[in-house]
């Protein structure tokens, strides 16, 4: 099932007969805007680094959630409420999870193409036994052979150039990147990489958007951006 933010956009918006208070500002404020803008900071500076960490195992991004899980759970009412009371952002939240899934995607047709292609194999084969022979790896006894393509094709994905040295596939892609990386420089390469941009570029354009947002609420209705340290109240 797709990840996707659907907070209180299949809901009706109920009838209220006040504007919201201080009170329900800052909660949105606090819980949903903060963790939102700051979670989006962060995404753009992965993306802008390279950093996408698409997994294997699970088709998806350990690094980049679906919006809604920057918002604690405990605070997933104020987020709905958010959308709610503001319509406008909706649409936009949907909008960040939609490319972070169609990144995915491409993410997985490059690693489908590859795992399955008896001749990548074949070729990642070769360099594990150039560095089998070289005998100077003490953790070459932990790798496994069948699930080295797979690996390789992960690290490829995900543009690594170099592990840290306490990493067990460290000293076999040290060897074997320069031979394997040829093989992402196609068409598929390059759709992930769109896509990744186009990602960055909507999270900055949704970052500002909220910081906006932010701005005018606090001024409006005289709440200060993050909690007073002791509770105080602004």
């Amino acid at each position: 099932m797709a990840r996707c933010y659907d907070g209180g956009m299949d809901r009706k918006k109920p009838a209220r007969q006040a504007a919201p208070g201080p009170e329900r500002v800052r909660a949105w404020i606090h819980s949903v805007l903060n963790p939102l803008i700051e979670g989006l900071e962060q995404e753009i500076a992965l993306l802008a680094h390279g950093e996408f960490g698409w997994r294997a195992g699970g088709r998806f991004s350990e690094l980049i959630p679906v919006l809604e899980q920057r918002v604690g759970y405990d605070q997933q009412p104020n987020l709905e409420d958010f959308a709610a009371e503001n319509p406008e952002f909706r649409a936009a939240f949907a909008k960040h999870d939609e490319l972070l899934h169609s990144a995915e995607s491409a993410a997985t047709a490059i690693f489908e193409r590859l795992a399955g292609d008896p001749a990548f194999k074949a070729l990642v084969d070769q360099s594990y036994q150039r560095y089998l022979a070289g005998g100077t790896d003490p953790l070459a006894a932990n790798l496994r052979r069948d699930w080295l393509p797979a690996h390789a094709a992960e690290l490829l994905i995900n543009d690594t150039r170099v592990l840290p040295t306490y990493h067990v596939l460290s000293a076999f892609w040290a060897g074997a990147r320069k031979d394997l990386e040829a093989w992402t420089r196609d068409g598929d390469r390059r759709v992930l990489e769109a896509r990744l941009t186009s990602l960055r570029r909507n999270d900055e354009s949704l970052a500002s958007r909220l910081r906006g947002k932010r701005r005018d609420l606090a001024a409006r209705y005289d709440v200060p951006w993050a909690p007073v340290a002791g509770g105080a109240r602004a």
